[in-house]
């Protein structure tokens, strides 16, 4: 955005005067795109780290049944793009195999996105609001989906790898250096609905044991690379090499 280029330069500038900084990005997708635009800047990737998920509640998949239960986290805004998600849902091809749940916001009909999704009135759509137990619901889920048409490196979906969760998204931000297609998840080709729409079919006819072999993928990555300790260890590593 021209806010980060205008700070940017002003911290490229700061290297003419012996000033010693290093630039920080949370991918190696991201990394390479800053380096396309600051050639002069020294960037560093540490991937972002959280705390490991816990389940404490299994939560009974009452009225799923037939159904794999789909999970979408994250605020209302137009980024999310959950209004398209609902869309995807919709659609006559999709709409017998899933069922979804959007967690992140109380339903306020004031907000634009909230008030598409209940005008549609889909049996297949549940808006649950805020949740605090929310590792539950990863854990239940049959597949965590970011519909979003940019992101960073997602929280959320570091969150879903600690507990097993499978990752359908769309191919933005730092996600495409975490979601490798078929190994730990589905990738969506672009960002059009009929995209989105493919990854779920595609998700739809893989097999039982190969969602258990996604669910095992995802645990091994959480803990070889996205722990917050590991996160943790990569900066202070970074820290001590500049002193």
């Amino acid at each position: 955005t021209p806010a980060y280029v205008k700070v940017l330069k002003w911290i490229q500038a700061f290297g003419f005067l012996g000033i010693k900084l290093r630039q920080i990005t949370i991918s190696e997708k991201i990394r390479r795109d800053f380096q396309k635009i600051f050639p002069r800047l020294s960037f560093t990737v540490i991937e972002n780290g959280v705390k490991a998920l816990e389940s404490f509640r299994s939560q009974k998949k009452e009225g799923y049944d037939g159904f794999k239960r789909l999970l979408a986290i994250g605020h209302f805004g137009p980024a999310k793009r959950f209004d398209l998600l609902a869309d995807a849902l919709e659609s006559p091809m999709v709409s017998p195999s899933y069922k979804l749940e959007i967690l992140g916001e109380e339903k306020d009909p004031a907000r634009p996105v909230t008030a598409y999704i209940l005008s549609k009135k889909m049996d297949n759509v549940s808006l649950l609001g805020l949740k605090e137990n929310v590792a539950d619901y990863l854990a239940n889920a049959d597949a965590l989906v970011i519909s979003s048409s940019f992101e960073g490196m997602p929280l959320v979906m570091l969150e879903a790898l600690s507990l097993g969760c499978p990752i359908i998204s769309t191919p933005v931000g730092g996600i495409p250096d975490v979601i490798v297609p078929g190994v730990n998840g589905v990738l969506t080709k672009g960002l059009l609905l009929e995209d989105l729409v493919e990854a779920l079919l595609h998700f739809d006819r893989l097999s039982s044991g190969q969602v258990n072999q996604i669910r095992e993928n995802n645990r091994r990555l959480f803990h070889q690379r996205f722990g917050i300790d590991t996160c943790a260890q990569k900066y202070e590593d970074l820290f001590l090499s500049m002193r």
